[in-house]
């Protein structure tokens, strides 16, 4: 594989996604590997899910159950649904406009969620925070390791084209 080849070569694209390729500017090798993020999102501190003040950023581990996709009740608008479930406790998690989060993940996987905290003190959720499967030996000690280098709750944000994840 050679800086200069074309995507096509190695990869099967239909017509949308190379519009979205051109769009965003890859048409090379090289130009994939110099697509860097727009900015980087920090996330908030790694907190229980008991602990949760509604208005702040967190990170929370835990177990993700009760996945389900619905439309809301008075706009109609697609959401996702889950719960994160760690030792101190629940909290749903809400997609809002993006219910296919909710089919990414398997019953029971452990999760790492960066978010803010949205809702009532008694009834707090995270809504449409950054999802990713984790190690549930990372917990914790991996986090706070990086985190006073300040590079454990960083979040690469590029730049988007739809049809093109």
């Amino acid at each position: 594989m050679l800086s200069d080849d074309l995507l096509t070569q190695y990869f099967r694209l239909t017509p949308i996604q190379l519009r979205a390729l051109r769009k965003l500017g890859l048409m090379t090798v090289r130009d994939l590997l110099y697509h860097f993020p727009v900015r980087y999102d920090k996330g908030g501190s790694e907190s229980t899910i008991t602990g949760l003040v509604a208005g702040e950023s967190v990170t929370i581990f835990g177990t993700i159950s009760k996945l389900e996709t619905r439309k809301s009740w008075k706009r109609r608008i697609p959401v996702g649904e889950a719960v994160i479930t760690d030792a101190s406790g629940s909290v749903k998690v809400m997609w809002f406009h993006q219910p296919y989060l909710a089919k990414k993940f398997a019953e029971g996987t452990f999760v790492k969620a960066v978010g803010t905290v949205t809702g009532k003190t008694g009834k707090p959720y995270l809504a449409n925070p950054h999802v990713e499967a984790a190690n549930p030996t990372d917990t914790g000690l991996f986090v706070k390791k990086d985190a006073s280098n300040g590079l454990a709750a960083l979040l690469a944000v590029y730049p988007e084209s739809r049809r093109v994840t």
